[in-house]
């Protein structure tokens, strides 16, 4: 007899340092987490839960519902993570995603600030956008598989009193001895698409980490990170890169208290900054 499908893992779980298991965003964190990194606690919603889901969807094709065996197994594990007082982030995690060769960046679906009621719509919505048509079409150009494998990763949401994007490389002149660290207040959504013009930090590697220079965004007088923010946010990126073994585009989120990695991937292309 084969044994029961396990359809939700928690981050702390091995299984979920499987790419298969958890795609390749959700993967990275259960490492970098499991290697005591910072990562907000969470789970992960398997591939097979979204094949179940497809299936069932099939059988009932007026059904939008959520088979209970789905939401019995997301419950218990939800619970098991504790109180969320500021809700919960929802994102996609293909199989294919973060690779070295595809990152899949802004291709997927991403859902933050989510409550308890809306955490199924916002699972649904992560699984629809596998078959949008900017998927399709960036499955198609790299010759990669239809086959829906996607997972979704479920955090506590950061509180963040700003957040945004990192390099361990400077990603436009591929300067391996320096850190590149773009930051904005709130929640970073707009300096990972690029929408908003973000505060720099140049970071040295060696043989300390320190700020070489600052680029303070035109309407500000004074940086959002302090030296000792910017130390700590360093001294994290420089083992996620160890940890990794390659340059890491890195999202982050100061909370006040703690920085919070929220998603690693490799850099793909160093000489042309990326965005997700």
């Amino acid at each position: 007899m084969s044994p029961e499908p396990t359809y939700v893992w928690p981050l702390t779980a091995t299984a979920a340092t499987r790419t298969a298991v958890a795609g390749g965003k959700g993967a990275m964190l259960a490492r970098l987490l499991q290697a005591g990194v910072p990562v907000p606690p969470g789970c992960i919603l398997t591939p097979q839960a979204l094949m179940v889901y497809v299936d069932a969807q099939n059988e009932s094709p007026q059904s939008d519902s959520i088979p209970m065996a789905l939401q019995t197994a997301l419950r218990s594990v939800l619970d098991e993570l504790g109180s969320v007082p500021s809700g919960w982030a929802v994102r996609s995690s293909a199989v294919a995603e973060d690779s070295d060769t595809a990152s899949f960046a802004g291709i997927y679906d991403s859902v933050l600030n989510v409550t308890e009621a809306q955490l199924w719509d916002a699972i649904q919505s992560c699984w629809a956008s596998w078959g949008s048509d900017r998927a399709n079409a960036y499955r198609q150009r790299l010759g990669l598989s239809h086959t829906p494998l996607m997972a979704v990763v479920i955090q506590h949401m950061v509180p963040a009193q700003c957040a945004g994007v990192a390099f361990t490389v400077d990603p436009m002149s591929g300067d391996t001895a320096q850190m590149v660290v773009n930051a904005a207040s709130g929640l970073g959504v707009g300096v990972v698409s690029g929408v908003v013009e973000p505060e720099q930090y140049r970071l040295s590697k060696t043989p300390e980490v320190r700020v070489l220079d600052i680029r303070l965004h035109p309407a500000t007088t004074s940086p959002l990170l302090t030296s000792e923010i910017t130390a700590t946010l360093g001294t994290q990126l420089l083992r996620i890169e160890t940890l990794c073994g390659t340059p890491q585009d890195v999202e982050w989120a100061w909370d006040g208290q703690q920085c919070w990695i929220v998603q690693s991937r490799p850099i793909t292309t160093l000489g042309e900054q990326t965005t997700d």
